[in-house]
């Protein structure tokens, strides 16, 4: 059976050959110009051997890519996204752990490691004219696997089917978004993180255009030209990139702008707030979702005509669940379901839940466990977020598990120590890290981004907001924190400059 997904694929290119598929490096290509790209990947895969199923993609801010994409789903395959830029080891652990043995690559030129042993297709500019044969993929199979940074540093593939995706399309239209082929979308994000799958595809989906910006370095005013000049009207930005624009908020006007998404991290009501005055006609919604939720499990309508939106400690409310998942708050403890108002761990299941990380049994007993009802059983996901859930049935994010530390006895939960300065000092750019001291007990050091005043001033309100055993052992004011490249800010760049420092 042919997956909903790839059924309004081949619609829209039926139907909107002559439109704009891509916007790259100002360059358009036509549907019938992609459909042509997509065709010559096509007709090179299904001359592998057939036991070839999962194919590395070394990817690229190219049209190339997104056909060599499109090329191995339409031919029933397993795409794997790689970063060219990533060490080699790190590719290879993908390769080996998902057991590529063909690679396809818009340079001829792979690194000597990655071509032992394994087929490289050289894409660039590989077109046909052939008619794309839109019947050779199974809704049964793979349709990518998203290697995510593991907790002992080596990745982890979450595997996603295409009943996932077909749920999650599904999911994404029931919100209500009314978009036509006449829309203009954003896509900014590596390959490697989901959120560039649901900045290109529901594009696909509706024959809409892809504007797109390289990922090799995130150029923010780049961000700011696009969505100005090429009248943006959809959007999925990471609260971090928002954070950038905040000084320039005065200059934009972005009237065509129709939906804005916001999401991969903690968005902030206040910046929000904001933001919305550049955009005052686009709807704002809050996404929520793991990898291993395929994209997202829960949304929230910021609505700007209300005073007073659903926030915890500034954090943007997470909503409600999506029509195809179901979020629970539970114990992390011992998985019992908790009631409303009690913060526990976010799990998730339903349609779009992962069928597991790939040759990784160890994790996904850690990472997954059942329930039984009657004589089924439901499968849940510990996201390792903390959260809760009101009366009314919205969730909120309360911070990661993984980020509360153990000072002096008590659990602290860092987004407690980065709020009031957040709040007071109207600062976004802020973020809490812990590191150990030579005595492995637990210190709170505090980064903020070029702030203009003393930050003793920090600390004097900080004595004044929380208790004497959160405060932070130090302030560091940085000309600018790090970003990964998908805009987030980079923890673990951060965590290296402490222990720099006490080395």
């Amino acid at each position: 059976m042919k997956p909903h997904t790839i059924a309004l694929f081949e619609k829209t290119f039926k139907t909107f050959a002559n439109s704009i598929a891509f916007c790259i490096n100002e360059q358009y290509i036509s549907y019938r110009e992609l459909a042509q790209h997509i065709a010559g990947v096509q007709l090179k895969i299904t001359k592998l051997n057939p036991a070839s199923n999962k194919i590395g993609i070394l990817t690229d801010n190219s049209i190339e890519t997104y056909a060599a994409i499109l090329g191995v789903w339409i031919s029933g395959k397993t795409f794997v996204p790689m970063n060219p830029d990533n060490p080699v080891k790190r590719n290879l652990e993908i390769l080996s752990d998902a057991g590529i043995t063909v690679i396809l690559s818009r340079d001829p030129i792979v690194d000597e490691e990655l071509r032992r042993n394994r087929e490289i297709i050289c894409i660039d500019a590989l077109k046909s004219d052939k008619e794309i044969n839109f019947n050779l993929s199974n809704i049964e199979e793979t349709a990518y696997i998203l290697f995510t940074s593991g907790s002992t540093g080596k990745p982890k593939g979450v595997q996603i089917s295409w009943k996932n995706l077909d749920a999650f399309v599904e999911s994404y239209f029931d919100i209500g978004f009314q978009l036509t082929h006449n829309d203009r979308f954003l896509q900014m994000f590596d390959f490697s993180f989901d959120g560039s799958i649901m900045s290109f595809l529901p594009a696909l989906c509706t024959g809409a255009c892809s504007f797109t910006i390289s990922t090799s370095e995130l150029k923010f005013m780049e961000v700011i030209r696009i969505l100005e000049e090429k009248e943006i009207t959809t959007a999925l930005i990471v609260p971090s990139v928002l954070t950038f624009l905040k000084p320039y908020f005065n200059e934009i006007h972005l009237e065509k702008f129709r939906y804005c998404i916001v999401g991969a991290e903690a968005s902030y009501n206040a910046t929000i707030g904001l933001w919305k005055d550049c955009i005052p006609n686009a709807e704002i919604y809050n996404f929520y979702g793991p990898t291993e939720s395929t994209v997202f499990c829960l949304f929230y309508h910021f609505d700007p005509s209300q005073n007073k939106n659903k926030s915890y400690n500034g954090m943007m409310c997470l909503g409600r669940p999506i029509k195809n998942m179901e979020v629970y708050i539970c114990n992390p403890e011992n998985n019992e379901f908790l009631s409303a108002n009690t913060r526990g761990e976010i799990v998730i299941s339903g349609r779009q839940l992962t069928k597991g990380y790939l040759n990784n049994p160890e994790k996904n007993r850690e990472a997954f466990f059942s329930v039984k009802n009657g004589k089924s059983e439901k499968r849940f996901y510990k996201t390792g977020d903390e959260g809760l859930c009101d009366e009314e049935g919205d969730f909120y994010y309360c911070g990661r598990i993984d980020n509360q530390v153990q000072i002096q006895g008590f659990r602290v939960e860092l987004s407690e120590i980065e709020y009031p300065v957040r709040e007071y000092f109207k600062i976004d750019a802020l973020v809490a890290i812990e590191k150990k001291d030579k005595n492995q007990n637990s210190e709170i050091y505090l980064f903020v981004e070029n702030f203009k005043g003393d930050t003793n001033d920090i600390m004097t309100h900080l004595k004044k907001s929380i208790p004497s055993y959160m405060l932070p052992s130090g302030i560091i004011n940085l000309p600018k924190l790090p970003l990964n490249p998908n805009g987030k800010i980079d923890r673990k760049v951060l965590s290296g400059l402490l222990e720099k420092q006490r080395d």
